[in-house]
């Protein structure tokens, strides 16, 4: 029995396309705001803090099970529901207002908000250990208290003021 011509390419593209999926890079933090005074309004024309979620690959995620926590010792402690799709090479923003909204398709908010005087920040798989990306910040001067977290090449991360690229926005 001989398989047809096309098998071997399908069979050869699945493999592809599994690799590639498991090779698919988690979403991250890439800015945040611990001092929203006037920049971006919630849907209660409140300006809470916020936290902007990357998603680096090319097809939408589901952050459903994700967390979110600005305590170390507390991993879960804010929780993303089902329905926070994030489209491929998209961003979401969650405010960290302390209003706790989980509502699908609509605002998130968490259950706690961010210090401006310093704090941690991290996003977590739903495994509730893995670490998608964490930020320890200390704002000291930064007025506007909004920072971009990047990876580094130690792994660790840093956080870098966007005071200025905010202040130009504002004028």
């Amino acid at each position: 029995m001989s398989l047809p011509p096309s098998l071997p390419r399908a069979v050869l593209t699945l493999v592809f396309l599994q690799a590639a999926a498991l090779v698919a890079a988690p979403p991250r933090i890439t800015e945040f705001m611990a001092s929203n005074d006037g920049i971006v309004a919630d849907e209660d024309g409140d300006y809470p803090d916020w936290i902007e979620i990357h998603n680096p690959n090319p097809t939408a995620i589901d952050l459903a099970g994700h967390s979110l926590t600005d305590d170390p010792s507390e991993p879960r402690q804010w929780v993303f529901p089902a329905g926070s799709v994030v489209r491929g090479g998209g961003y979401l923003v969650v405010f960290a207002s302390g209003k706790n909204r989980t509502p699908s398709g609509a605002e998130l908010h968490t259950n706690f908000e961010l210090n401006a005087g310093g704090d941690y920040l991290s996003l977590l798989a739903p495994d509730g250990s893995s670490i998608h990306g964490e930020c320890f910040f200390d704002p000291g001067s930064k007025k506007l208290g909004a920072f971009r977290c990047e990876r580094q090449q130690s792994g660790t991360w840093m956080d870098d003021s966007i005071q200025e690229a905010e202040a130009q926005r504002r004028r």
